[in-house]
């Protein structure tokens, strides 16, 4: 009876050791990631490297021709700060890239970044500073988030005003794309 528990226990320990192996496995994005500005003119590639042994991927904005061929690459970053890329990113017709958290889904020290179309980073906003315009506490932050470590709705991008507006704990905070400036949205707006 004694080697039939000890059989038993070893498989039920065998079970759980990979079921643990799976759960802790991250989930990594694509090895190749694109956004397109809402015209087709300007692409960023985010390319991960190595199969995702090198966590930090690079990044290149292309300015593309009528058949979707590029023309010139504005410019290339070869490591981007973010933890296996960014989680989102949105382009602007001007060339102008904004990135949005980190893949991986923690409070992070660039939470937003904002780089022009010659590939110079204007603004860095990490959730601190976010917390700090929103009035918010980071745990509340990251209570209501439903997308990411604080987004408790999607962005809502305006192209023609070259602004985002982000919404955390329902808060809602606007990022001067031009100038990289992050403020909180009168009620009335």
């Amino acid at each position: 009876m004694s080697r039939l528990n000890a059989f038993v226990t070893l498989v039920l320990l065998a079970c759980m050791n990979i079921s643990t192996a799976k759960a802790d496995q991250r989930r990594t994005p694509e090895l190749v990631r694109e956004f397109t500005s809402p015209s087709g003119e300007y692409r960023l590639l985010i390319t991960g490297h190595d199969d995702w042994r090198n966590p930090r991927p690079s990044a290149e904005l292309s300015r593309l021709a009528k058949r979707a061929q590029p023309i010139n690459d504005a410019w290339k970053i070869d490591e981007l700060p973010h933890r296996l890329g960014p989680a989102a990113a949105l382009v602007f017709d001007d060339g102008t890239v904004v990135l949005i958290d980190e893949w991986v889904r923690t409070p992070s020290p660039i939470s937003l970044m904002v780089i022009d179309k010659q590939g110079i980073i204007k603004a860095t906003h990490s959730f601190d500073d976010l917390a700090k315009v929103s009035g918010k506490s980071p745990a509340q932050m990251v209570e209501s988030a439903k997308q990411g470590a604080w987004q408790s709705s999607p962005p809502i991008a305006n192209h023609d005003a070259m602004s985002i507006r982000f919404f955390t704990d329902n808060i809602p905070i606007l990022l001067n794309v031009k100038t990289g400036k992050i403020s909180t949205v009168p009620s009335s707006d």
